[in-house]
């Protein structure tokens, strides 16, 4: 009794089709876990990479029929580009398989589903299984049989014993590669499951077809909603055994599986907290081993918020561009991005509701074409308390133009006397003296006079207006779209105002224009940080690091603050001690660092930092954060 593999990976086409780099990665990471003894436990895994249509088929058939007995095991892995015909029928595309010039497939370079189907129905072996990462695999399934009347019955089709197919996706859907992820999406979390052994998930030491193909569904899940794998199987072919977890017992795998029971929507509750934290002390697993492990289950979760994200900003930034309502073609390229993101209507819905909420609602609808549904909440990794919120600068002040005139006097001084003394105002800090300045000056000449607005928005900025700085802001920016400062003063003032969806879009501008800028790199990550979205507040507040935004002290903080969102307590720690180092009297670095000691239940380092944010807080006269500081300490002597 033999197990026997046969591994397909398609990168490269012809014309009409595009290049698919991973499919290598996803025949030599199944290789690997096939392999290995501890693992799959194969005794033959064949790759076979780029081959030409009759190179494929002799192979295949070579698999099923002249290698196998009744009792082998025989799988299938193919990754690589499913195209379906005029008629809706499935071929596997080989490097030289293309399309014409009216975009049709040319069948003859490509090899027909009903191939594979033929030569499988025809072997002797009672257990096969075929894994199918590709474009509309589903339709694989769809092609065993059918019935007159044309429908489909999946159990009548696939027939025989102790058959799988695994795809990952249906009959109608693509499958496309994830940002973040070297192997295509389905294979990625299919090997995961198996080299984690978290596809183990009753804890058995088996690991059935059935048991890594929900695993790999649930994570694609996770990361594009939209995307639906499918198992196709009658009698024991779920429950073939396909692997074995390499390491059963494991301390590592253990916490893996409680983390995957623990953790709903990327959220893990108060009580799930405790739960993990008991539970790594008891397998004896360090701080670190235990953030990486939870880093890696949730990763879907991120990849799948990232996708939110870029979304958003696509839709913000077309917006801006167009008139609302968007035309048809518009409308039609949001659809298939949000396709290639694998977001369902119900993802995007929210973040339609929220942009597009002043439009009629017949215009929101004409948007993207779908209709608002309900909305779906973004959980997070929840925190004891929340911790300080991350610090955003005010805006900076321009240097005014050399060429302003200076005609049109009040009483003896002119309007560029006027705005010289607003300037100097600003300057000594008197900022309502600025703003009535700034005002006489746009009365009497705004057009040779526009650099007013930003001056008078950056006053009302520092004086917490933020809508009339907001307002000063966009008033500047219709005579100069691509300044940079305006660009990310206007942003600084829409993330004073909550608008963190529009504030993004302004400094991503910024940072187009200018992209060694740190302050755009440092607002923005406010937002993403309000908003939840953490490991784009990580890479914003790295970036402005890196800069060397001044003060330095700021980033390190806020960077510190989304680590701790994601529950990575030792990586905030690390960036708090750096700010703290930077500013020793920082106060909000203590006081979140305190928070970060409490929470891994640290109570007397916890103590210390909350009575030093205390102590500073009081001496720059903030009651409110000194009275929270000594509560702080108040519930941790209790």
């Amino acid at each position: 009794m033999d197990k026997i593999a046969l591994l397909i990976g398609v990168t490269d086409y012809g014309s009409g089709l595009n290049a698919l780099p991973s499919a290598i990665k996803d025949v030599e990471a199944v290789k690997r876990v096939l392999q290995h003894p501890d693992m799959g436990g194969f005794d033959e895994v064949k790759p076979l990479i780029n081959p030409d249509p009759l190179t494929m088929q002799e192979a295949i058939q070579a698999l099923f029929l002249d290698r196998c007995t009744k009792d082998d095991l025989v799988l299938l892995f193919f990754s690589g580009h499913g195209i379906k015909d005029e008629r809706g029928k499935l071929y596997f595309a080989t490097h030289i398989t293309r399309k014409n010039s009216q975009g049709e497939l040319v069948k003859a370079t490509a090899v027909p589903a009903s191939f594979v189907q033929e030569i499988m129905s025809d072997s002797r072996s009672k257990r096969q299984v075929v894994i199918l990462d590709c474009c509309f695999s589903g339709a694989f399934a769809e092609g065993w049989s059918a019935k007159d009347d044309g429908s489909v019955n999946i159990q009548a089709q696939l027939g025989g014993e102790g058959r799988a197919v695994l795809t990952s996706s249906t009959s109608t859907q693509y499958s496309f590669e994830q940002k973040g992820l070297e192997l295509s999406t389905y294979t990625h979390y299919f090997v995961e499951g198996i080299e984690t052994g978290a596809a183990d998930s009753d804890g058995d030491g088996e690991i059935l077809v059935e048991d890594v193909h929900e695993y790999a569904k649930k994570k694609v899940q996770e990361a594009a909603p939209a995307m639906k794998p499918e198992i196709y199987a009658i009698k024991e072919g779920y429950k073939i055994l396909i692997a074995k977890p390499p390491h059963p017992g494991d301390p590592k795998l253990r916490y893996r599986q409680e983390v995957e029971r623990c953790i709903h929507h990327g959220k893990i509750s108060d009580i799930s907290r405790r739960t993990l934290n008991e539970l790594r002390d008891w397998l004896q697993l360090s701080i670190e081993e235990a953030t990486t492990i939870e880093d890696e289950v949730l990763k879907p979760h991120r990849i799948y918020l990232d996708k939110l994200v870029r979304y958003e900003q696509t839709l913000v930034e077309t917006i801006q561009r167009e008139h609302l309502p968007l035309n048809g073609e518009t409308r039609d390229e949001l659809k298939h991005f949000q396709r290639v993101l694998g977001l369902r209507d119900v993802d995007i819905d929210p973040i339609e509701a929220r942009i597009v909420t002043p439009l009629p609602a017949r215009n929101r609808k004409l948007l993207i074409g779908a209709g608002i549904a309900t909305a779906v909440i973004l959980m997070i990794i929840v925190w004891p308390k929340p911790p300080r919120p991350p610090v955003s600068p005010p805006p900076e002040n321009k240097s005014p133009p050399t060429d302003i005139p200076t005609s049109s006097p009040i009483s003896t001084m002119t309007v560029k006397e006027l705005y010289d003394r607003g300037l100097d105002k600003s300057n000594k800090k008197d900022y309502q003296g600025a703003i009535e300045d700034f005002d006489q000056v746009l009365r009497l000449d705004p057009n040779n006079y526009v650099i007013a607005y930003y001056q008078r928005g950056s006053a009302r900025h520092k004086v917490e207006d933020y809508k009339g700085a907001m307002e000063d802001y966009t008033q500047y920016l219709k005579f100069n779209p691509n300044d940079v400062d305006a660009n990310s003063s206007r942003c600084g003032a829409y993330n004073g105002l909550n608008k963190y969806d529009l504030a993004v879009a302004d400094c991503s501008k910024a940072i187009k224009i200018a992209p060694q800028d740190p302050i755009s790199y440092f607002k923005r990550g406010y937002a993403y940080d309000a908003q939840g979205k953490y490991e784009l507040a990580i890479s914003d507040d790295t970036k402005a690091i890196e800069l060397n935004y001044n003060p330095l002290s700021l980033p390190y903080n806020n960077r510190g603050n989304a680590y701790s969102q994601q529950s990575n307590h030792q990586k905030a720690i690390a960036d708090f001690n750096k700010a703290i180092q930077i500013d020793p009297d920082y106060a909000p670095a203590y006081y979140n660092r305190g928070n970060s000691y409490s929470y891994l239940g640290q109570k007397q380092k916890a103590i210390q930092d909350f009575q030093k944010a205390a102590d500073l807080y009081q001496k720059q006269g903030d009651t409110k954060d000194y009275q929270d500081a000594l509560e702080r300490i108040k519930k941790l002597q209790k």
